[in-house]
């Protein structure tokens, strides 16, 4: 291939803001002349993995086209926490490829300097290489919390709208229902309460004034001033930077002098002066995670360590745990990071009586490469949820509470998150406002417990697809309809021109966005051609209600597409011929009917997923074969158990999880049934939950549609999501 047939090519870019011709949602497009070329895709992975790029293994076709190449590279160079969807294909001489974006512009960097790389290829110039790595490592510093609940709610049919790149602010969800986010943290939450949880000092001696437990603390400026503090503390003792997070700049057990020396430098370099000095508490690091006054999960955080065999140095163990760890970036194990050989690692290995790199662990021996078990530093993770005890639950919501916020992580040390704080030696060493999600798993339940309705974040939305002769029309209609239930629409209509405007107007999709990310944005009523539809898809990634009033059902190629691109609106009422005004009214009732009743419509625990009976016939009875629990938060067994009239004491011991959610599923089912129809669940695989969003167990017998089974089965999935849904739905008590 010659590089300068295609170095002289401009593509073309384009943002959709739906489903469209080419792509299922929201996305970005790079499309360019189509080329007959063949890449080597991985030869080029491998070139770029040699020059230090750090890109997902490949193990697809060895040849590739153009546009095949582009998805493939600009997909695997996203190494964090979820791969994006992408597509691509050639429409007449133009080839394309849609990537599914967080950032549209910077997704759409990536694709340019993808294709640039590849117009150059076999020897792309050192310049063109530079710039593909800047854009990859820009993509890949999009904050983890940020991508997987953005993955999340695309899941959930939650609309994420990006607010600020650069201060990393975005929307779940429209108009007056939407909610703005950093990560996690929203717009419900005290900026007093984040003012004081960034200060550690602060922290730690407000909830010492709250009788709360925490460890003794204190401020120092200089070395002498840490030794003075540590030798009123007792060591062994922590100095930590007072404002920073991630781990940063933490030395722990300190055990003399020279240590503080060298830890107070540590901390100083990191986030300056003044540094803190703190008590150590024995036990192990738990992050409780608590939204919207519920407890979520409680994670024991490990320090990194590594196990010795007798024979291999501790270097070398460092250097095959991070080999191990970069494998597995595909896995449920992806949220690990590797484990840094620094400064402190060196100190904290000399503080167990002499250790160094060099140093040959006895077969079976953990040696641990730090204190502090925070996960950016190498740590790992063990969900104990389900084991913590019911006074360290209330304790982590009292916290939130205090700190006015909705979402806190509580970094809680103690041996036994199963035992109370009031009957063991602990200490809440930190708390954080912006916390942490480790995968897709955990950032689903986040999500669930923020927009807990069905409908949360979701405000009516009517699209109608007909030229503005007939759709405008249809669409001011629509509003009135909407105006006499109480809602004043937000009308988008073709050609709209503002009063004075000489420029071209936005685009739709821009216009749409804007009320999208206002607050006073109610309902929406937009109108489409169908023609605008194909060319830019749709301008909006979910509505209520759709309104094709020239539908010809005919094997036309461009109405099969239109049919396409409207099939992805799941869940979404259609109206495809021209419509009565009684027949308006009833289906603008319908819709507003599910928003009017939200408040006890949450979101399904358990759900009964049918399938097709196996056997011939065109007669095949419906069949339920399988039960999906998704995630839930930490319910206390008492809780649950007074709701179920549960006597049992043992019943009332932890926390509900999804495992004795399915047993007692399974309980209430049979106790409807006789002895000769008893139900059971097939066994369920421990998953890695902080990377699981729920579980799938299969139902035995299978269940005949109709049959008393089915009855039960519905009947005992039906009551507990009400009992769930009540527990999610408690008012918080700030």
């Amino acid at each position: 291939m010659e590089n300068h047939d295609l170095s002289k090519t401009a593509p073309s870019f384009r943002q959709y803001f739906g489903p469209n011709a080419h792509f299922h949602g929201p996305s970005v497009e790079i499309s360019f002349p189509a080329f007959p070329y063949r890449y080597q895709i991985k030869a080029l992975i491998s070139h770029l993995l040699a020059i230090g790029c750090e890109i997902s293994a490949y193990e697809g076709e060895e040849t590739v086209g153009l546009a095949e190449a582009i998805g493939i590279l600009s997909s695997i160079l996203h190494t964090r926490w979820v791969t994006p969807d992408w597509n691509y294909g050639t429409t007449d001489s133009t080839s394309w490829v849609c990537l599914a974006h967080i950032y549209p512009q910077i997704s759409i960097s990536l694709l340019l300097a993808v294709f640039r790389t590849l117009c150059e290829y076999p020897t792309p110039s050192e310049e063109t290489i530079h710039n593909l790595l800047f854009q990859a490592r820009r993509i890949n510093s999009i904050d983890s919390v940020t991508i997987l609940l953005n993955r999340a709610a695309r899941n959930q049919r939650v609309s994420f709208t990006p607010v600020s790149i650069q201060t990393n602010t975005n929307q779940l969800g429209q108009g007056r229902r939407g909610l703005h986010c950093f990560g996690i943290a929203n717009e419900l939450d005290s900026l007093s309460g984040l003012r004081l949880s960034i200060d550690k000092l602060g922290t730690i001696e407000f909830l010492h004034r709250m009788g709360l437990p925490t460890t003794r603390a204190a401020v120092a400026y200089n070395p002498e001033q840490a030794q003075h503090v540590a030798r009123q503390l007792g060591y062994p003792c922590v100095i930590k930077p007072i404002t920073l997070g991630k781990g940063k700049g933490i030395t722990t057990n300190i055990r003399n002098a020279r240590q503080i020396t060298s830890a107070v430098h540590y901390a100083h370099s990191a986030g300056g002066f003044p540094i803190m000095v703190e008590g150590q508490i024995d036990g192990f690091d738990h992050r409780m995670l608590v939204i919207n006054g519920k407890l979520l999960s409680a994670y024991r955080r490990t320090p990194p360590h590594v196990l010795g065999d007798g024979i291999t140095p501790i270097r070398q163990l460092i250097d095959a745990e991070n080999r191990r760890r970069m494998e597995q970036k595909g896995s449920a194990d992806r949220y690990l990071k590797p484990i840094l050989v620094d400064q402190a690692l060196h100190d904290f290995l000399d503080g167990q009586d002499g250790l160094s790199l060099d140093t040959i662990p006895e077969a079976g021996q953990c040696i641990y490469l730090r204190g502090q078990a925070n996960l950016a530093q190498g740590g790992t993770l063990s969900n104990l949820t389900r084991n913590i005890h019911p006074d360290n639950h209330e304790l982590a919501i009292q916290v939130a509470r205090l700190f006015r916020v909705h979402a806190m992580g509580i970094d809680f040390m103690t041996s036994d998150i199963a035992v109370s704080w009031k009957d063991s030696p602990c200490a809440i060493i930190e708390v954080n406002c912006t916390p942490g999600l480790s995968g897709i798993g955990d950032a689903t339940l986040a999500l669930r417990t923020l927009l807990p309705k069905r409908l949360s974040g979701r405000i009516p939305t009517f699209l109608v697809v007909a030229p503005p002769s007939e759709g405008n029309e249809l669409c001011r209609s629509i509003a009135n309809i909407l105006e006499s239930n109480g809602l004043i629409a937000t009308l988008h209509l073709a050609n709209a021109t503002a009063p004075g405007q000489t420029q071209s107007p936005p685009s739709l999709g821009w216009r749409v966005e804007r009320s999208v990310l206002d607050p006073a944005t109610t309902a929406l009523v937009i109108q489409i051609s169908a023609s605008e539809l194909l060319r830019n898809g749709a301008p909006i990634d979910n509505c209520d209600a759709i309104f094709w009033p020239h539908a010809k059902h005919l094997p036309h190629p461009l109405d099969e597409t239109i049919e396409d691109i409207l099939r992805c609106f799941t869940n979404t009422k259609r109206i495809d011929h021209p419509v009565t005004h009684d027949e308006l009214v009833t289906k603008i009732d319908e819709v507003l009917t599910e928003f009017a009743t939200e408040p006890d419509n949450i979101r399904p625990t358990i759900e009964l997923l049918p399938t097709i009976a196996q056997h011939a016939g065109n007669d095949a009875d419906f069949v339920i074969r399988q039960v999906r629990f998704w995630r839930i938060p930490a319910i206390p067994m008492h809780w649950i158990s007074n709701q179920l009239q549960q006597e049992d004491a043992k019943v009332a011991d932890g926390m509900l999880d999804n495992y004795r959610l399915a047993e007692i599923f399974t309980t209430l089912s049979n106790e409807r049934l006789s002895t000769a129809e008893k139900l059971t669940l097939a066994p369920m695989q421990e998953g890695a939950s902080w990377d699981t969003p729920f579980f799938i167990r299969e139902l035995n017998p299978a269940i005949t549609g109709g049959s008393a089974a089915e009855a039960a089965a519905s009947f005992a999935a039906a009551y507990l999501n009400r009992l769930i849904g009540e527990y999610f739905s408690t008012p918080r008590k700030f």
